[in-house]
């Protein structure tokens, strides 16, 4: 069973890679997206979905499922948002990250490659009149054995 939050170990896998927050121009956050006087216009938000459960553990009972997800990204400029969205879908390509362990507060979690549901697309601008793009994928977690 995992005990972490799916947007907020994509936030981690994200922020690891160099795409967002840390040290670059871009902001993240996850469940709840930032706004107001004083924060970054380019920010990436991710947004936990209902869970795509593919069935249950036979011996515990657990859902086999992966965690869906909703990725926004807003930015100034509509090409600089569509720039970052296609970094995203880059950074997530499953043939680079398949299997690769990621540490969330020293726990250990398998993150299995990201599956794109509905790719980069622009949905509208948000009350500030910055372009808001979307990603929508999903992905298995499993803890370390």
């Amino acid at each position: 069973m995992i005990d972490a939050i799916p947007s907020q170990v994509l936030v981690h896998v994200l922020t690891t890679l160099g795409v967002a927050g840390g040290s670059t121009a871009w902001g993240i956050a996850y469940l709840k997206e930032p706004d107001g006087k004083g924060v970054n216009p380019q920010y990436v938000t991710i947004f936990d979905t209902l869970p795509d459960i593919q069935g249950y553990n036979h011996r515990d009972g657990e859902p086999i499922q992966h965690y869906t997800v909703q990725i926004r990204i807003r930015s100034l400029v509509a090409s600089v948002g569509h720039g970052m969205g296609r970094g995203i879908l880059k950074a997530l390509n499953p043939s680079l990250y398949n299997n690769q362990w990621i540490i969330m507060d020293t726990t250990p979690i398998l993150f299995h490659a990201f599956i794109v549901t509905q790719g980069l697309i622009q949905i509208g601008e948000d009350k500030s009149d910055r372009p808001i793009f979307t990603i929508n994928g999903k992905f298995a977690l499993s803890p370390q054995e």
